[in-house]
């Protein structure tokens, strides 16, 4: 079957062609006398012009195919039925054609006018879905946001009572969609009661839009803060309030957190600026005691026994060895003692000082041990480890009024990363955990941050010098440890120190038993560097004294001055000096002087021999103030070697 769409696009010259060849067929039929209708021939044709020509032409071709057939059917003697005359079936004939070639054209331009309707109509049919489509995934896509956003959403009416809400606000308070739904705004927010409402909703109509902080109650009771957008609108006349709700409960802990950490950063750099402070007093005091307990010592050894100042030269010295403690609280605040580190068993040190605690506490109060089963070794001076646990003991008595426990822990500890976020100067890793604990008063966040700095302290006047906890704070960083405190009034208080472990094992402390060794100070010379007047002449008495030859030199460069072509056994040296330091002068002097021993005295640590506070290996030194029974001794154990020859 030929389509309406191949007729349309066949040319129209085709079928005037077509049409010429059926007249001239029809013709040829008369001519020959095959006395055929020619009616045959001219119908199709002519119906087929009449289409796809339409119009006049179209109503022309049929006037004249009609006429011709009119013609040839007279000329033919064509018989026609029902006793109407040849005229009058060919007028008939012609009409009609007429008429179903105008009806065909009619058609036509209407079958045309409705495709192009159709068309008309389904090419803009299918933009309307294609925007329907459009507007469908745009109004998922603003649903899937709405329901996925990481705020909650409330949608809520003029009485305060819930319209619609997403699924973030269902999970941030802990509801059903339809248990929310069945709420209002003061049934999850204390602030804003029925009443408040009501203002707040007048306030938000005049302004149109209110950003306020607030809580929200959970449905397990857990107070959320939050931060709350409230939009204001009308919808179809009706009025609603479209608040966009935050969970502020990260950024608040976040704040807490930098308040703190900001806390623990200004606290770590108040006690180390008092820490510097301290030791450059405690340097500057030390070597005022130098001539205090040279001069006593000198003193007695020319004062008769029985000699009634004999006893006033010995209060002074009790004096001075009061002002040596303290002295030395400040350096052990300040991270200048020196530390002779060795690995020990934290739990071993506490057990054997127990006995000691026990005896010095008062009775009224229980010590109670709760050890590890570790032996994880730590690097530590066992003596300042003994005086960090004797001063918390100390602390620990003070603020138990009456009767109650203190209790020593010891445990095996891995900070990590998290915990080392939260607390200055903290590294993640393995620690021996110190814990010192008590059932006494307690302390504030006011005393907490306050109880490290010397002088310190909530006793009455006289009853402490505020130095202990100052002590032990500054003992542990030297140890490169931490200490933090938890304490609340009326609870007690816990003191946490957490030591860094180390992979060697603890090595069982053998007892040196020291033997008096005899030397001929009068065969010994010593080159004496000290850049301080009153120490440099109190040594240089008090070696003088003992029958050694003193060289005495106030600077460096003079000692290699006097050192040059002369033999010395012992270089007694200050360590911080302002030309040269101890330890490169020693050196220098080494070069003419190869078997030169040295022994180094300050009234303070630098790295020059000691890194933060920790001693050498093979370094000699005297820290000042000392006695003369200190300086004998240790030159006695520097120069043993030369003893012997």
């Amino acid at each position: 079957m030929i389509k309406l769409e191949t007729l349309e696009k066949t040319p129209k010259t085709l079928f005037l062609l077509m049409s010429a060849f059926v007249l001239l067929l029809g013709y040829y039929d008369y001519i020959t006398g095959w006395e055929m209708s020619f009616t045959i021939f001219y119908l199709i044709p002519i119906l087929i012009a009449a289409w796809f020509i339409g119009g006049f032409a179209g109503g022309s071709i049929a006037v004249i195919g009609t006429l011709v057939g009119l013609v040839a059917d007279i000329k033919s003697n064509i018989p026609y039925s029902y006793g109407y005359v040849a005229y009058w079936n060919a007028i008939t004939r012609c009409v009609m054609f007429l008429v179903i070639v105008r009806l065909i054209v009619v058609i036509k331009n209407h079958l045309k006018g409705l495709k192009k309707n159709v068309e008309d109509k389904t090419s803009s049919l299918a933009q309307q879905i294609a925007e329907c489509e459009l507007a469908e995934q745009k109004l998922e896509l603003i649903n899937f946001s709405l329901e996925n956003l990481t705020d909650a959403i409330y949608w809520v009416t003029v009485d305060g009572q819930f319209w619609e809400v997403n699924d973030t606000a269902c999970a941030m308070l802990g509801y059903t969609r339809e248990e929310l739904l069945s709420r209002g705004v003061p049934d999850i927010d204390p602030n804003f009661s029925p009443e408040i409402w009501q203002t707040n909703l007048d306030k938000l109509r005049a302004e149109r839009h209110l950003c306020v902080e607030t809580v929200h109650l959970g449905n397990n009771g857990r107070k959320i803060p939050v931060e709350v957008t409230v939009n204001y609108f009308t919808y179809n006349g009706v009025e609603y309030n479209c608040a966009i709700v935050r969970d502020l409960s990260e950024r608040k802990e976040a704040e807490a957190e930098k308040q703190s950490l900001m806390i623990q950063l200004n606290q770590s750099q108040k006690i180390e600026s008092i820490g510097r402070l301290a030791g450059g007093i405690a340097h500057d005091f030390n070597n005022m005691l130098m001539p205090i307990y040279g001069y006593s010592e000198l003193l007695k050894l020319h004062m008769q026994p029985g000699d009634p100042d004999v006893e006033k030269v010995n209060k002074i010295i009790q004096a001075a060895d009061k002002a040596k403690i303290l002295i030395q609280q400040l350096l052990g605040f300040g991270r200048k003692q020196i530390l002779e580190m060795k690995i020990i068993d934290l739990n071993e040190v506490v057990s054997s000082i127990y006995e000691i605690l026990q005896r010095t506490i008062r009775e009224n109060i229980d010590i109670r041990l709760h050890l590890t089963q570790e032996t994880s070794g730590i690097r530590a001076d066992r003596h300042q480890i003994e005086q960090i646990i004797m001063n918390l003991i100390i602390n620990a008595q003070d603020a138990i009024e009456n009767k109650g426990v203190i209790t020593i822990e010891t445990a095996e500890v891995a900070l990590d990363e998290e915990y080392a976020r939260q607390h200055v100067a903290v590294k993640p890793g393995r620690y021996m955990m110190l814990v010192v604990t008590d059932t006494g008063s307690g302390m504030d966040q006011e005393t907490i941050s306050h109880v490290f700095e010397p002088f310190f302290t909530t006793k009455a006047e006289g009853k402490g010098t505020g130095l202990g906890l100052a002590t032990v704070y500054g003992l542990v960083k030297q140890h490169g440890g931490n200490i933090w405190i938890y304490s609340e009034p009326g609870k007690g208080s816990a003191f946490k120190i957490y030591f860094p472990i180390v992979s060697d094992k603890p090595v069982a402390e053998q007892t040196v038993v020291s033997e008096h060794i005899w030397f001929n100070a009068a065969n010994r010379t010593i080159l004496l560097v000290e850049d301080n007047d009153q120490v440099r002449q109190v040594v240089y008495d008090l070696l003088d004294n003992q029958g050694f030859n003193v060289i005495m030199s106030d600077s460096a460069r003079q000692a290699l001055e006097l050192a040059n072509g002369k033999h010395i056994d012992l270089l007694i040296t200050d360590v911080v000096m302002p030309d040269m330091n101890g330890p490169e002068l020693h050196k220098k002097l080494s070069d003419s002087h190869p078997l030169l021993k040295v022994l180094f005295m300050s009234g303070y640590t630098n790295n020059s021999i000691a890194d933060h506070g920790v001693l050498d290996e093979g370094i000699n030194f005297i820290q000042k103030p000392f006695t003369n029974d200190n300086l004998l001794n240790k030159i006695q154990f520097v120069i043993r070697d030369l003893n012997t020859q």
